[in-house]
């Protein structure tokens, strides 16, 4: 090989190059969903109608009761969300009642101090 064209003879030379082994597929499985659907064909094992309807009964059953654990489930999220929010709340609205309370009994405490205070000076003037 000695290039695109041999030039002594005009003639071509090729370069053969192996790919790899050749394969022969043969369908065996269809399955209607993947790898969790009823079978639609199977090569080697042959049901009757009747197994056939039994099984595609079943699998709606199954497929029925994990939509309702499925729903069941989101309701128990959104109920203990729910509690959970109505917790947060109380928290606050507790919070806030008892900064509500601590500030009125501070300004109840200055303004005795403010009395004390103006009682105190308009005594001490009176005794002038």
């Amino acid at each position: 090989f000695t290039g695109k064209g041999n030039i002594k003879s005009n003639k071509s030379a090729l370069k053969m190059v192996e790919l790899g082994p050749r394969i022969r597929m043969k369908l065996t499985k269809v399955e209607r969903l993947l790898a969790s659907g009823d079978v639609m064909y199977h090569a080697y094992v042959k049901k009757n109608p009747d197994e056939a309807k039994a099984i595609k009964v079943k699998f709606e059953q199954e497929a029925s009761l994990k939509k309702r654990r499925r729903e069941e489930q989101e309701d128990n999220v959104r109920r203990k969300k729910a509690v959970q929010e109505e917790k947060l709340e109380n928290k606050k609205r507790k919070r806030e009642e008892r900064e509500k309370a601590a500030m009125k009994e501070l300004r109840g405490a200055s303004a005795d101090v403010e009395s004390e205070s103006d009682r105190s000076a308009s005594s001490g003037s009176d005794s002038e």
